[in-house]
């Protein structure tokens, strides 16, 4: 698993993104990392995860948050807010190695579609 979060990227088989969305990174102790925090700090801070195995995932309805659990008791979590709806932007992405995207968000939206032909997916909506 790959993150990009607020512009900066790390390739994978798998690559998560947000744009807009907050989001923060936990272990047992607490918290390491907001959204909002400067890019060196993001970039430093978000490579704790590196090596550590991606144990659950799961979806809140009707919220779309998103949370991610790895081995350690790592935990990501991606929390929708309705402002986030004014950008229309998707709340989150998950690329996969099979060259599709699922975007989730604005609103009660999401979609599942080739992501080398972004244009073409279906778009299912809630």
């Amino acid at each position: 698993l790959s993150t990009v979060f607020n512009g900066w990227k790390e390739k994978g088989a798998w690559i998560l993104g947000t744009r807009g969305t907050a989001w923060q990174l936990e272990q047992p102790t607490g918290t390491i990392l907001l959204s909002d925090a400067e890019s060196k700090i993001l970039r430093t801070s978000i490579q704790q995860l590196e090596g550590h195995a991606l144990t659950s995932l799961s979806v809140d309805y009707p919220a779309l948050s998103l949370m991610l659990s790895f081995s350690e008791n790592y935990r990501l979590t991606v929390t929708p807010f309705n402002s986030d709806d004014d950008f229309d932007l998707p709340y989150w992405e998950l690329f996969t190695p099979e060259h599709q995207v699922l975007q989730v968000g604005p609103r009660a939206r999401w979609s599942l579609m080739q992501s080398n032909q972004r244009g073409l997916g279906k778009r299912q909506e809630n």
